[in-house]
């Protein structure tokens, strides 16, 4: 269970480093989306047309993939961005299960990846290390007190009992 929650986490990390990466760049901010809106996703943005593309570059950096580990992850990625999308357009679920909801595909999708053996057993150990390093990374950049406690919106803050599950 601890080990399907840390790739669960790396998973997201990965997401979420490829976003603030592309943040970096020279562009100017797109408009805030109107009140009540969900903002469109910019270009280079996981689960964008980009964001897909700039997942495997990323990917093949780290682990030199040949073409058809290439496709083939970007057909994952293109499946796992089209299932988080209708996930958060589900008004039907309240934030706790949508919560849950994400983090159970998260799992799915990271054993996806392992259990599709399009890396080979030493680029997916390799991949495991680099993520765990993303982790480590975001952990040290992170500012004290920051994102401890995401799942409690009762404005209770980081030292505040989680919020327990069902």
């Amino acid at each position: 269970m601890k080990k399907t929650i840390i790739y669960a986490l790396g998973a997201a990390v990965m997401l979420s480093s490829l976003g603030l990466a592309q943040a970096q760049d020279s562009k100017p901010a797109a408009p805030a989306a109107p009140a009540g809106e969900r903002p469109v996703r910019a270009r280079g943005q996981a689960g964008a047309p980009g964001g897909i593309e700039q997942r495997v570059k990323s990917m093949n950096e780290q682990l030199t993939l040949n073409q058809e580990q290439q496709d083939k992850l970007k057909k994952l990625f293109t499946d796992q961005a089209a299932k988080t999308r209708d996930l958060r357009q589900d008004t039907s679920l309240t934030p706790e299960q949508r919560r849950e909801k994400t983090t159970k595909l998260r799992t799915e999708n990271q054993k996806m990846l392992k259990d599709s053996k399009i890396l080979t057993d030493e680029q997916f150990t390799k991949w495991e290390k680099f993520q765990e390093e993303q982790r480590a990374r975001g952990q040290q950049n992170r500012p004290a007190g920051a994102g401890g406690n995401r799942g409690n919106r009762s404005g209770g803050g980081a030292g505040a009992p989680p919020t327990p599950s069902k």
